[in-house]
């Protein structure tokens, strides 16, 4: 358990996630998120610390604007309730799973979503994370087709 990490309370925990997210700190959030971490989002899963930093890293170079906005977060023993928005701009563009690449629009959008986190150790364990993907595509412009 990082010492670090043990020192906030549980909410803080989630406000510092968040916060390392916003500096593109990766070393920070590995200090914040247990070895095995979970993120559900979306329609997939992200499974361990090292794989979670992966996704982010390439999150954060295809969307170097990118930030969240925490409107309200709420601890109730080890889980925590936030909401929160993520803002960002379409400025590079997007490989999608088949191949295919989505062209930048310049757009901005602002996804609201809530996630739900998991502590254990004083640390994260978990995340679910629940959004609209379609909303967030339907607000940075670019033309998809839903099959």
């Amino acid at each position: 358990m990082n010492e670090q990490s043990h020192a906030l309370g549980s909410d803080e925990l989630v406000l510092a996630y968040y916060a390392a997210y916003n500096a593109r700190d990766a070393g920070r959030i590995r200090s914040l998120i247990a070895p095995n971490f979970r993120q559900e989002r979306g329609r997939g899963f992200v499974e361990g610390a090292d794989a979670l930093v992966a996704v982010l890293e390439k999150e954060w170079q295809d969307r170097p604007d990118s930030r969240i906005d925490v409107r309200e977060v709420t601890a109730a023993g080890d889980r925590v309730f936030a909401e929160a928005a993520w803002v960002v701009s379409s400025l590079n563009p997007v490989t999608l799973p088949d191949g295919s690449t989505l062209q930048p629009t310049g757009q901005r959008a602002t996804l609201p979503m809530a996630a739900v986190y998991d502590l254990r150790d004083g640390l994260l364990a978990s995340e679910r994370a629940y959004y609209n993907n379609l909303a967030l595509w339907r607000d940075l412009g670019p033309t998809i087709t839903i099959t």
